[in-house]
């Protein structure tokens, strides 16, 4: 009987072992999965210690020394605006110090499990990085550049009792003239910068490193166009200003509130001499004064139709002779018409050769009073708000109350002239920089021409858009140019907006451009109705439909007829439309591309549009309304609209010449 116990008591205790070999039971379920939780726990604890040390750690630090670099580049953009340019170095230095750190961090990122769309975002920063890198090595050009040329002109221009000697403007010129190779050179690392930059796919960006991107190429683009354009003032402005040889310029300072082609009514002609940067002399005299001596002399030359029919004048004389919209083709014309007059004058009007003709309209006046503060000349107050309506009463109305005789009505502006020259000799450093600041826009946004009968200076001028010259580009193109006609000084309360639009219509692409004409103006001595002869130039060959809005003349119900021409190599189409004060008015002219550039297109995949500014003009708004029969795939400016992926829609403003790129 005890071995039957036995034997059952062993086989119980055998099942209870399979049992616990089945079911796992040999511990309670809590005790293992402590045993694990604690496992797991120094398993992620190990894991997030290496990660510390080996990623967190330095991606902070990443950020950190991100922020620190961008804020001392920041710095030396505010140092050399304000011509703190050893400061700006040191800036410059520190910020790559910086970035050579920044990269080490954003190296240590670098990680096997970097892959897909965070090895994208890798390896995006890396490019960046190198973008950096070469754009802080052209800054510290500039930086460089500035110090040398600049710093001891500073201290002498600083010192109250000190006026810059010729010596000094001599050095000055000669120094900036051999600036030229190391503003290239500057010039050259932002262009290898962009060219980085142009490695990486916006598209496949994290949405914050996007912004840093769009942001950096901006600036990249502008300092590019900036040095693009100081390399060219390098080239262009010793040459004009008479370094080691004097330059003789017939001066025009055209009326923009009377707008004409090339920047307005030429009411004031000077002569102008210049010697390694200093003013030699500088007399102005009316217009009139010129062409009254060719009214005696019975000087007869045909003028144009339009300025026949709304001026009321058979005769051409040099206060109308800026007809082309071209300055370089409307110099020669002006420069013909100065000796042909001067040399009715019997001696009265100096008649000597000149080496070019530099027309500036008055807003470059108000930025030079702007810098220098007001004047005063007779008694009367000029400055940068009050200049133009100032002057404008003086001579058109004040003058008579003044006693004044005709012709000496704007003698005045001499006087004013000498004054201005007189305040520019004991300008200080930030004065000087206000100053070629004004020049700078002013050159840029057509406020002042310059033509030169020396060819390769003439070259040099039109490669930087400061000659007036007509874009000889062979893709699309336009340029609206007004010519007030017998309207007072009204372009100064006359809105104009363009909008031009394309569209496939079977094996031809139709263009439109609506001219908008808001007239603020009321009837005073001043303003009046607003009468213009406006001209479109567009590409040559193109077809003209027709015109909707002309009219023969003011407040005539007969339409305008449409005139049709050519002129450096731009085909043109001009009529008549009058404004009355308070009235809007719209000019559309409709036409066909000529068919080489829409083969051009269609074969390229690619499509340029040039529209140019109209000298003398306000920032006049001008919208773009595209339609291809292509899909659009990338368009510049980005800052625009695609509508259906065929259509390009962009708001923008003609402060400049502006350019538009689409690619399909």
């Amino acid at each position: 009987m005890s071995d039957l116990n036995h034997e059952l008591k062993k086989i119980e205790k055998e099942a209870e072992l399979g049992l616990e070999e089945i079911v796992g039971l040999k511990k309670p379920f809590y005790k293992k999965a402590i045993f694990w939780l604690l496992t797991i726990f120094l398993i992620v604890l190990i894991v997030l210690g290496i990660g510390y040390f080996s990623y967190w750690q330095p991606l902070k630090n990443t950020f950190v020394l991100a922020g620190q670099t961008q804020s001392y580049f920041e710095k030396a953009q505010t140092d050399l605006l304000a011509a703190n340019f050893s400061e700006a170095k040191k800036d410059i230095e520190t910020a790559q110090k910086l970035l050579e750190n920044l990269e080490k961090n954003v190296n240590k990122l670098d990680s096997p499990l970097m892959i897909g769309y965070l090895h994208n975002q890798y390896e995006s920063i890396k490019i960046i990085i190198d973008s950096i890198q070469e754009f802080s090595s052209g800054l510290y050009l500039v930086a460089n550049l500035s110090h040398d040329v600049l710093t001891s002109v500073k201290q002498d221009l600083n010192n109250k009792n000190t006026t810059l000697s010729q010596q000094k403007r001599l050095e000055i010129l000669s120094r900036l003239a051999q600036a030229n190779p190391s503003l290239n050179g500057a010039k050259a690392q932002i262009n290898l910068s962009l060219l980085t930059l142009d490695q990486i796919d916006q598209e496949k960006l994290n949405s914050q490193l996007k912004k840093y991107y769009l942001t950096l190429k901006a600036k990249l683009i502008f300092l590019q166009g900036f040095l693009e354009q100081a390399t060219g003032l390098s080239e262009v402005l010793p040459k004009v200003l008479g370094l080691g040889q004097e330059k003789t310029y017939l001066f025009l300072l055209q009326n923009s509130n009377e707008l004409r082609p090339t920047g307005g009514f030429i009411g004031t002609v000077g002569i102008l001499k210049l010697k390694n940067g200093q003013i030699i002399s500088f007399n102005t005299n009316d217009v009139y004064d010129y062409d009254r001596f060719a009214i005696n002399k019975k000087m007869a030359v045909i003028a144009p139709e339009p300025l026949k029919k709304y001026l009321n004048i058979s005769s051409w004389y040099l206060r109308d002779s800026n007809w082309s919209a071209d300055f370089p083709l409307a110099a020669k014309k002006i420069e013909w018409f100065y000796h042909e007059e001067a040399g009715l004058s019997d001696g009265a009007l100096e008649n000597i050769r000149i080496d070019g003709i530099i027309a500036i309209t008055p807003k470059m006046v108000e930025d030079v009073l702007n810098a220098l503060g007001a004047v005063e000349v007779d008694s009367f107050i000029f400055n940068k708000d009050n200049f133009v309506s100032q002057l404008q009463y003086l001579v058109e109305v004040g003058f008579q109350a003044q006693k004044v005789p005709f012709f000496q009505r704007k003698n005045i502006i001499g006087r004013l002239s000498q004054e201005l020259i007189s305040r520019l000799d004991k300008l200080n450093f930030e004065g000087w920089l206000a100053i070629f600041k004004s020049l700078f826009n002013n050159l840029n946004q057509k406020n002042i021409l310059i033509y030169s009968k020396d060819a390769n200076l003439q070259n040099l001028t039109t490669e930087q858009n400061w000659s007036g010259a007509i874009n000889n580009t062979p893709d699309d193109f336009l340029m609206v140019v007004d010519a007030n006609l017998a309207a007072l000084k009204s372009n100064q309360c006359v809105e104009r907006q363009i909008k031009y639009s394309l569209l496939p219509v079977e094996d031809k692409i139709k263009a439109r451009v609506d001219i908008n004409y808001k007239n603020n103006c009321s009837f005073t001595w001043q303003t009046t109705r607003y009468r213009t002869y406006t001209r479109i130039y567009v590409p040559l060959g193109s077809k003209w439909l027709k015109t909707e809005g002309s009219m023969d003349t003011d407040r005539s119900p007969k339409k305008g007829f449409t005139d049709l021409s050519e002129e450096n190599n731009k085909t043109i189409f001009g009529t008549f439309i009058a404004i009355e004060p308070g009235k809007t008015g719209t000019l559309s002219f409709e036409y066909n591309l000529p068919d080489y550039l829409i083969k051009k297109i269609s074969a390229s995949s690619f499509y340029h549009l040039y529209l140019q500014k109209q000298p003398g003009t306000k920032n006049d708004k001008i919208f773009l309304d595209l339609q291809f029969d292509q899909k659009i795939k990338k368009s510049l400016p980005e800052n625009s609209t695609l509508l259906n992926a065929d259509r390009y829609q962009l708001t923008t403003n003609l402060e400049t010449d502006r350019e538009i790129k689409l690619e399909f």
